[in-house]
């Protein structure tokens, strides 16, 4: 009788061991969810911005696109240092529009860890600009 009360005790320790290790590895799958979870909201919110700083530097674009337009035709138009003059802002704008266009291009490449500065390289390259394309 004292084998079995033992037998029976150490199978009680047993089950309350593995009932614990149960509970456990849930307790840590819960925790893995939770932090795939905020993984997928931080992509989520990334890829959001990405599409938001998209749009901003197409906007961009399209304002710088139709300065040029407008310079190019009174460059046309134009003589003398005027000309001279019209044909160096088509030069500077034209830089910056290839500036925009790489940003545009390099958006989907950013990761999280250097998003910031390249939000902010792009709208600070913005600001560079945004006296020269107002009509």
């Amino acid at each position: 009788m004292k084998k079995y009360k033992l037998s029976l005790g150490i199978a009680l320790v047993s089950l309350g061991l593995i009932a614990g290790a149960c509970s456990s590895n849930r307790n840590m799958s819960s925790s893995g969810n939770k932090v795939e979870q905020a993984a997928d909201k931080a992509d989520a919110e990334l890829d959001k911005e990405r599409a938001d700083l998209k749009l901003e530097i197409q906007q961009g674009l399209d304002k710088l696109d139709t300065r040029l337009d407008k310079l190019r035709a009174e460059a046309k138009d134009a003589s003398g240092d005027a000309k001279d003059n019209l044909d160096e802002q088509v030069k500077k704008l034209e830089k910056s529009r290839d500036r925009m266009n790489n940003y545009l291009s390099d958006v989907g490449k950013q990761t999280k860890s250097n998003w910031q500065k390249f939000k902010a390289d792009v709208r600070s390259s913005f600001e560079d600009v945004k006296e020269d394309i107002k009509d």
